[in-house]
């Protein structure tokens, strides 16, 4: 059974993320967060927003997720972040 979180987790994250208090997060904001990680929350609280971010529940966020993450951003915003990202090259973001 998938992890459900409350309203208040999930304002967490997003307010975490929305370092522009814009509403949204855009792809500046998603990849500043990812390259700080270890700055901006303990081990515990990433491996959540990861798991939130990772909306199939395969334990990567892949492309399509990137896109429902990221909306607005442009396909080679998307592209660059996953291939920065993509540490072993297999198209998706791994959790480790």
């Amino acid at each position: 059974m998938p992890e459900e979180f409350n309203l208040e987790e999930i304002h967490f994250v997003l307010n975490k993320l929305d370092k522009d208090q814009s509403g949204s997060i855009n792809f500046n904001e998603f990849a500043s967060a990812l390259a700080k990680k270890e700055k901006l929350w303990a081990k515990d609280a990433l491996e959540e927003a990861f798991d939130y971010f990772d909306i199939n529940k395969t334990g990567f966020i892949e492309r399509n997720e990137l896109k429902l993450i990221l909306d607005g951003s442009e396909n080679e915003e998307i592209e660059n972040l996953l291939k920065e990202l993509d540490i072993d090259k297999d198209q998706k973001i791994s959790k480790s």
